[in-house]
């Protein structure tokens, strides 16, 4: 139910700030081109004299500074972009735009946690090729003292039996 209310708030805002909306509530409300007696029905005042009204100081005032505005209003409107759609997610609006821009934040950090997760496992791999070096060289290390302790032996029993 927010989500319509929203929508709708939101497409309302867009169709009342048109140069069109903004010419015609002027004309509607009496106030360009001035019609000081709609004005004044609107306003539920009766007018028992309009000839007064039309000539008085405040009916020109009003008239020229009513007319000023609407120039301004109509002249600087820009155009307003078409209605894009809009979505509700936890109570807030988003646009097409947003969304874009939310799936593009999550793709990259995605991207990053698939790098991160890459990375990791390319030291895994350094590790396990180190450890397996590591190995390699403690079981040279290791045969190399065996042959070791075995010429020391062979040299004791060649120096034995010269002995006797």
């Amino acid at each position: 139910m927010k989500g319509v209310t929203a929508q709708a708030a939101y497409d309302a805002l867009l169709a009342g700030l048109s140069p069109k909306a903004i010419r015609k509530s002027f004309r509607n409300t009496g106030l360009f081109p001035f019609d000081a007696e709609k004005i004044l029905t609107k306003a539920g005042l009766v007018c028992e004299s309009k000839a007064d009204l039309l000539t008085s100081p405040l009916e020109a005032a009003i008239r020229n500074e009513t007319g000023k505005v609407f120039l301004v209003l109509t002249r600087n409107a820009k155009p307003l972009p078409a209605p894009t759609k809009v979505v509700v997610q936890q109570n807030e609006l988003f646009t097409a735009a947003d969304i874009k821009k939310s799936r593009a934040m999550e793709k990259a950090k995605e991207e990053a946690e698939k790098a991160e997760k890459a990375r990791k496992a390319a030291e895994r791999e350094e590790e396990r090729k180190q450890k397996a070096e590591d190995h390699k060289r403690k079981v040279a290390e290791r045969e190399e003292r065996r042959k070791l302790r075995e010429e020391e032996k062979a040299i004791e029993r060649a120096n034995r039996k010269e002995a006797a």
